[in-house]
């Protein structure tokens, strides 16, 4: 067993800022306008006004633009283009099939 003391934590969060910044948002202190990929589609999807579903917007009728982002997440493409959507959607998007290819990744550990 290893004995770590908030200078040794401290110290590894400064190593590891994905981990500071979800760790934060566990904690429920500030960071500062970075979020994860989580928070920001909790923060943008469930507001007050009315509630999106991923369905909505990265259902089946965006297969082909879902398997561009694949692509361009595995390397497979070097650039990523979308016409017709508005910055906000595109943005989603991205975030959304990033969130599924991690949740895959973990899923295969």
């Amino acid at each position: 067993m290893r004995y770590l003391d908030a200078i040794d934590i401290d110290q590894w969060l400064e190593l590891a800022p994905q981990v500071e910044i979800w760790l934060a948002e566990k904690l429920g202190k500030p960071t500062n306008g970075i979020f994860t990929v989580e928070e920001y589609w909790k923060r943008w999807s469930d507001n007050k006004t009315v509630k999106i579903l991923p369905e909505i917007i990265a259902g089946e009728s965006r297969k082909q633009e879902a398997e561009k982002v694949k692509q361009f997440l595995n390397k497979k493409a070097q650039e990523l283009i979308f016409l017709g959507l508005l910055y906000f959607f595109k943005l989603f998007f991205i975030i959304y099939h990033l969130h599924i290819e991690i949740l895959d990744d973990c899923r295969q550990m």
